[in-house]
Formats: C-alpha cells, structure tokens, sequence
C-alpha cells in the first residue's frame, strides 16, 4: 500500500472513530477559515482517495479481526466455566 501523509493517517482514524467523513476532517485539519460546504466536499474527496479508502478499510479489518479473536476466546472461557460447574 502506499504511504499516506501523517495528516491523511489521522484522517483515516479520525474517520473509524466518529464515523462522519466532515468530523474527521474538522479534526485533521484547521478549518477556521473553510465553510461547511467545503469542509464536506474536502471530507467527501478524502474519502473518495483510493489510499484513504483502502487505508479504513484495512483500519475496519483489524477491528473486527480483534473484536472476533475477543468473542472466540471469551466463549472459550465461559466454556471452562461451564465445564468445571458441571462437574
């Protein structure tokens, strides 16, 4: 994958985070001269940077790849719970 500025990588997280493209940009970049209408089609461009996209979609992998891991080892334990109360 290609590199992205720290700025486009803060972006992307930002992103994951609020879920809003014009949030994560209004958290990424000084917008205190840009109107809203700007900040959403800068947001919307972002979003729309083949790097950007395949970077959050990366970013949304590894969460659930996590959230997955935590789900199998907690049944896990709640199945040697299980077991060792039956017995």
């Amino acid at each position: 994958m290609m590199k992205l500025t720290p700025k486009q990588e803060n972006f992307c997280l930002e992103y994951r985070e609020t879920g809003i493209a014009s949030e994560a940009y209004r958290r990424t970049y000084d917008v205190s001269r840009t109107s809203p209408k700007s900040i959403n089609e800068r947001a919307c461009k972002l979003l729309a940077n083949t790097k950007i996209a395949a970077r959050i979609q990366e970013i949304q992998g590894r969460i659930l790849e996590k959230l997955v891991w935590e789900k199998q080892h907690s049944l896990q334990i709640l199945a040697g719970i299980a077991s060792d109360t039956i017995q």
